[in-house]
């Protein structure tokens, strides 16, 4: 499975700040042997405190500082 360097950089810092998530979509089906590429990343990220301020840190160094994500915008439904 090819990933962009974009999403394999992203991919590496949930991992490397310890961001519990799990890939799901067609990339999840790819790996499984059904392959269907869409040219996107869908994750599933473990909705608690700890991980929402960890994921917010990520995406503000991630260049998406100016959306201005908030915790609550990954815990609360």
């Amino acid at each position: 499975m090819r990933l962009s360097n974009d999403l394999r950089e992203f991919l590496e810092s949930l991992n490397s700040r310890g961001i519990d998530y799990v890939i799901v979509g067609a990339h999840s089906l790819a790996f499984h042997g059904r392959p269907r590429y869409t040219g996107d990343l869908d994750i599933l990220v473990r909705a608690t405190p700890e991980n929402a301020a960890k994921l917010v840190d990520l995406l503000n160094h991630f260049g998406f500082a100016d959306v201005a994500f908030k915790e609550s915008d990954f815990t609360k439904p």
